[in-house]
C-alpha cells in the first residue's frame, strides 16, 4: 500500500507555469511603451553571478572609465574617433578630382562591363571596366561598379582599393561608404567601421536604395558594441528595430535587410545586455520580454531573465521561470544547474521545494518537477515522494530509476532485508497499475 506524503507543510503559492521561456508579456513592438513602467519597478537589490551557461562578461555591469565610455552618445564618439582618410574633406586635392568627360571608348568599356556584370559575367566586367579606367583613371563611377564587383565577387581587399579612390572622388555615394564599413568591420577596425557607417548614415538622406539606408544602424550598432559604447549601440539597435521601410524593388540589400529583420528576436536581447552593462536591469527585463516567446535559443533567454528577476529581487517571476524551463527541457542536469542557481541566490531550498510543490500538483505531476524537486528535500522523504508519484504515474521510468538510487544506494548486491523487499513490493505494484 502507498502511503500519501505531506512534503513540507501546507501550501499557499498559486501560479500560472510559462509556456515559452518565461511568458510574462507577449513579444512585440512593446519596449517604448514599457519604459514608463519600468521606471517604477523595483532597483536591483542583489549583486548576481551569471547563470550557468552565460559568459560573465555579458552581462556584469560595467564601473569607472568603462561604464562613462559605454554611456557616451554617438555624437560625442564621432568627436573622439580619429579621422578616416578617405573620408576627410580638408585634404582632397586636385589629383582627387574628377577627370573630365571620359572618352567614347571609355565610356563603352564601362557600358560593356557593367553589362556584363548584370548577365554574372564576373570576369569579363572586370576586364572592361580595368580597361575603361585606364583610358579615365579617375572616374568615380568606373572605381565604384569595379570596387563593388570585386567586394561581391570575394576578392574585398581589392574591393576596397577601389572603392576607396571612389569615395575620395564622390564622397556622397551611399553604396560605397555602406561597403566600405563593412570592410572595416571585417578587419576588426572597430573606429573606422563607425566613422565610415556614421558618414554614410548622414548621406543616406532617401535618395539611396530604402532597403541600404535601413541596413546601415544594424551594421554600425556591431562596431559600437565591439568597441564598448554600449548606449550608442542599444539607440542604432533600436533605429534599426523601430525603422518602417517599404521596399521599392528586390535589391540583394532588400533581401538582407528581410533576413536580418526575421532576426529581431535577437536583437532584443542584445539590446538586454548592453542594458546590463550599463547596471540599468529594468530596461534589460523589458527587451528580454519582447524577445521572449520569439527567441531561438529560448534556454539561453530564459537564464538571462531569471538573472534578472533576481537582480531585482523579483525571486517569484525567477521561480517560474525555473518551472517553465523545467516543464520543457529534455536535460535533467541543466535543470538541476538551474534550480541549484537559484538556491545559491539566497532562495532557500524549503522554500523553493514549495513553490515546485505547487506548481507539481497543477501542472498534473510531470515527471520533469518530481525529479528537480526530490534532490530539495529532506532525505527521509525523498523515497516517499517518488513512491507516491508512481502510484499516479507507474510509467515515469526515470523516476523509477531514481527511486531504485535512492532505495539501494549500494546495489541489490549490499541492500538490506528490508530495502530488497520495499524495492520487490513497489515493482510488483507498478506492474499490476
Amino acid at each position: 500500500m502507498i502511503r500519501r506524503v505531506n512534503w513540507l507543510g501546507p501550501v499557499s503559492i498559486s501560479i500560472a507555469v510559462a509556456t515559452s521561456a518565461c511568458h510574462l508579456i507577449p513579444s512585440g513592438r512593446a519596449h517604448k511603451e514599457r519604459e514608463s513602467q519600468l521606471a517604477h519597478q523595483p532597483k536591483a537589490q542583489r549583486e548576481v553571478a551569471a547563470p550557468p551557461g552565460i559568459d560573465e562578461k555579458a552581462l556584469t555591469p560595467l564601473e569607472g572609465a568603462a561604464l562613462r565610455r559605454a554611456q557616451l552618445t554617438l555624437a560625442q564618439i564621432i568627436e573622439q574617433l580619429p579621422q578616416v582618410d578617405y573620408l576627410r574633406q580638408d585634404t582632397r586635392c586636385e589629383n582627387l578630382i574628377e577627370s573630365p568627360q571620359p572618352s567614347l571608348a571609355a565610356q563603352r568599356a564601362y557600358v560593356a562591363g557593367r553589362q556584363a556584370w548584370h548577365e554574372k559575367r564576373t570576369v569579363e566586367a572586370k576586364r572592361q571596366l580595368e580597361l575603361a579606367l585606364r583610358v579615365a583613371p579617375k572616374r568615380a563611377a568606373i572605381l565604384r561598379l569595379l570596387g563593388q564587383i570585386y567586394t561581391y565577387s570575394g576578392n574585398r581587399v581589392r574591393g576596397a582599393y577601389y572603392l576607396k579612390q571612389a569615395v575620395e572622388i564622390d564622397p556622397a555615394n551611399v553604396e560605397s561608404l555602406f561597403l566600405l564599413g563593412r570592410f572595416a568591420l571585417g578587419q576588426k577596425k572597430w573606429s573606422e567601421a563607425i566613422a565610415t557607417f556614421h558618414f554614410s548614415l548622414e548621406k543616406s538622406n532617401g535618395q539611396c536604395d530604402p532597403a541600404l539606408a535601413g541596413l546601415i544602424p544594424y551594421y554600425l550598432s556591431i562596431a559600437l558594441m565591439q568597441k564598448g559604447y554600449a548606449q550608442a549601440a542599444i539607440n542604432q539597435t533600436e533605429s534599426f528595430l523601430d525603422n518602417e521601410r517599404r521596399l521599392r524593388q528586390p535589391t540583394r540589400y532588400a533581401r538582407e535587410l528581410i533576413v536580418r529583420t526575421r532576426k529581431a528576436p535577437n536583437l532584443w536581447v542584445r539590446i538586454g545586455d548592453l542594458h546590463h552593462k550599463l547596471n540599468r536591469p529594468n530596461q534589460a527585463i523589458g527587451a528580454y520580454e519582447i524577445a521572449d516567446g520569439s527567441v531561438r535559443d529560448e534556454s539561453g533567454l530564459a537564464r538571462r531573465l531569471i538573472y534578472t528577476y533576481l537582480r531585482l529581487g523579483l525571486d517569484e517571476k525567477a521561480q517560474q521561470c525555473v518551472i517553465g524551463q523545467i516543464n520543457r527541457s529534455a536535460d535533467k542536469s541543466n535543470t538541476v544547474q538551474l534550480v541549484q542557481y537559484l538556491i545559491d541566490h539566497d532562495i532557500r531550498a524549503a522554500d523553493l521545494a514549495r513553490y515546485l510543490q505547487s506548481a507539481y500538483l497543477q501542472e498534473n505531476r510531470p515527471e520533469a518537477l518530481v525529479l528537480a524537486i526530490v534532490d530539495l528535500l529532506p532525505h527521509h522523504l525523498r523515497s516517499a515522494l517518488l513512491t507516491e508519484h508512481l502510484s499516479y504515474r507507474p510509467q515515469d521510468r526515470q523516476v523509477f530509476d531514481r527511486w531504485l538510487e535512492l532505495t539501494l544506494p549500494q546495489g541489490a548486491a549490499s541492500a538490506s532485508r528490508s530495502d530488497l523487499e520495499a524495492a520487490i513490493d513497489l515493482t510488483e505494484t507498478l506492474m499490476l497499475a
